[in-house]
C-alpha cells in the first residue's frame, strides 16, 4: 500500500497550485475594496473547478484569507462545495445558471443554496418547491442589459420583482447583471448597461421594493469602473492571479504564480540526422538531435487551443503567427524554451533538449505552457502553501 501511494503521489504529469499564493490575492483585493466606500462585499468565482485549480481548495483559501460569498455556474458545482465543507450558512454559494427541474429545485433548497431567477418560470418552480420544504430560499433577480445571454430585460424585470415579493418560500436577495464588453478599450457599453441596471434599481425603489444585494462587476470592471462596484463585485480571473486583458490596469502584488503544469521527462536519446519524428513523420531532423519524451499531450491539454480564441481578433492573431511559423509548441525546461518535435499526441510529447546547459536525464521536471481551463480534470493538482 505504501508503494501505491508513493506512485500516486509523484505523477508523470501534474498541475502544482499554490494556495498561498490564492490567499495572498484575495487579501489584496479584499484590502482594495476597503478602501472603497461603502466597501462592497467580494463573492469569489469558483466555478470551472475553481478556474482550473480545484474549487473546494480555492474557496477554503479565500475563505482563510477572509472571503464571505462564492458563486459558481451549476448546481452539480455548488453541491460540491457543499461536500467540500463550505457551509452555505455560513458563506453563502450563488448558483448563476437557473435550475430548471422539480428534482433540481429541491436539491438547490436542500443544501441552502441562493438560486438565480431570469424570469416567472424560475420563481415558481423555485416557490413551489421551497414552500412544500416549508423553507424561504433567497434568491438573485438576473438583468439582461447587453449580455443577451441570461436574465430578464430591464423592461419585465420589475414584474419578476414583484413575483418575488407576492410568492410564499422565496425572498428577493439580490439583483445583478453580466457586463459583455467590461475587459475591452471602450468602456461605453458597460457605462450604457451599468445605467439600465441603476434606471431598475430606482424602479424598484420607486415600488418600495429592495433589490437586495446589488452587484454588477467582474474582474476587469471591478478594477477599471469603480461606480460599478455597489453592494458587492464577483471576482473570478483576478483572483486566480490573472487580468482579463490589456486594458486592465496592473495590480501591484497581484501573485500570477498560483497554477502550473509540470511534467517528468521519462526517456532521453540521441537521434541521428534524417530521422523521422512522431506521428505522421511530419518532422525529419536535420542533425544529430538530443531529444527527451515527456509524459504529456493533448488528451492533457497541452497544445489545445479553445475554439473561442480562434475567433474575431484574438483568433486573427493566431492565424498570422501560425503563418508566420512563430507558433511553435515548447515546454519550458533548465529555464529556458525547449520546442516540441513532430506532432503533440494525446500523452506523450518529444522535445529537443540538445541547447540545455545541463544534460537532460529521466526524472528531470518540466513546465508545461497550457491554458488552464484546457487542462485536463485527470492531471493531478498536488497543492502546497
Amino acid at each position: 500500500m505504501d508503494n501505491i501511494s508513493a506512485v500516486a503521489a509523484e505523477p508523470n504529469a501534474w498541475v502544482d497550485v499554490n494556495l498561498a499564493a490564492l490567499k495572498s490575492n484575495a487579501s489584496l483585493l479584499l484590502g482594495k475594496l476597503a478602501a472603497t466606500y461603502p466597501a462592497p462585499e467580494l463573492i469569489a468565482v469558483v466555478k470551472a473547478d475553481g478556474y482550473g485549480h480545484g474549487a473546494v481548495e480555492a474557496a477554503t483559501s479565500f475563505r482563510s484569507a477572509g472571503v464571505g460569498r462564492f458563486s459558481v455556474t451549476s448546481l452539480d458545482e455548488a453541491s460540491a462545495l457543499v461536500a467540500g465543507g463550505i457551509d452555505p450558512a455560513q458563506t453563502p454559494v450563488l448558483v448563476f445558471a437557473p435550475v430548471v427541474t422539480k428534482a433540481q429545485a429541491w436539491h438547490l433548497c436542500d443544501l441552502g443554496l441562493e438560486a438565480t431567477v431570469c424570469d416567472a418560470n424560475h420563481v415558481r418552480l423555485l416557490a413551489a418547491a421551497a414552500s412544500q420544504m416549508g423553507r424561504t430560499l433567497r434568491v438573485h433577480l438576473k438583468v439582461d442589459t447587453g449580455m443577451a445571454r441570461l436574465g430578464e430585460t430591464p423592461k419585465h424585470a420589475l414584474g419578476v420583482a414583484r413575483l418575488i415579493e407576492a410568492s410564499q418560500g422565496v425572498a428577493l436577495a439580490g439583483t445583478y447583471t453580466h457586463f459583455a464588453t467590461a475587459a475591452d478599450a471602450d468602456l461605453a457599453g458597460t457605462r450604457a448597461q451599468l445605467d439600465r441596471l441603476m434606471d431598475l434599481y430606482d424602479s424598484m425603489q420607486r415600488e418600495g421594493i429592495s433589490p437586495g444585494l446589488r452587484h454588477a462587476a467582474n474582474s476587469a470592471a471591478a478594477l477599471r469602473l469603480p461606480e460599478s462596484r455597489l453592494d458587492a463585485v464577483r471576482l473570478g480571473t483576478v483572483l486566480y492571479g490573472q487580468l482579463p486583458s490589456k486594458f486592465v490596469p496592473q495590480v501591484e502584488g497581484l501573485d500570477s504564480q498560483t497554477w502550473s503544469a509540470r511534467a517528468r521527462v521519462v526517456f532521453v536519446r540521441d537521434l541521428p540526422a534524417g530521422a523521422s519524428i512522431g506521428y505522421g513523420a511530419e518532422e525529419t531532423l536535420r542533425k544529430r538531435t538530443r531529444v527527451a519524451s515527456l509524459a504529456v499531450g493533448f488528451a492533457d491539454g497541452f497544445g489545445m487551443t479553445p475554439s473561442s480564441l480562434l475567433q474575431g481578433r484574438r483568433g486573427l492573431g493566431i492565424l498570422l503567427r501560425h503563418l508566420l511559423g512563430n507558433d511553435r509548441p515548447f515546454v519550458l525546461l533548465q529555464g529556458q524554451r525547449v520546442p516540441v518535435l513532430g506532432r503533440i499526441a494525446m500523452q506523450i510529447i518529444v522535445v529537443d533538449v540538445s541547447e540545455c546547459p545541463n544534460p537532460v536525464q529521466s526524472g528531470d521536471i518540466a513546465e508545461i505552457p497550457m491554458r488552464r481551463l484546457a487542462a485536463s480534470s485527470r492531471l493531478p493538482r498536488l497543492y502546497h502553501e
